[in-house]
């Protein structure tokens, strides 16, 4: 079905048939973007529903510090451990 409005674009590769690899389009990635926000929106007040304005921002503070951890591959202590 998003093959077909232009959101995706699939392809199974002829060398290992059991895989299918699939890809946004950019008309699909605009699209998302529009609507992401507001899906964010309608979700995080029951995401956070029974939370305490400041447990909310503390979750908030810590997943933001472990993305960057992900991103930047982790501190040096991290690495030492493993």
């Amino acid at each position: 079905m998003m093959e077909k409005a232009g959101l995706s674009r699939i392809e199974r590769p002829e060398s290992d048939r059991r895989s299918t690899k699939v890809w946004l389009t950019p008309e699909a990635r605009r699209l998302m973007q529009c609507v992401l926000p507001e899906i964010r929106a309608a979700r995080q007040g029951v995401a956070f529903e029974n939370f305490a304005e400041r447990e909310e921002a503390e979750f908030k503070r810590l997943l933001n510090k472990l993305c960057d951890n992900v991103t930047r591959g982790g501190s040096a202590r991290a690495r030492k451990n493993r």
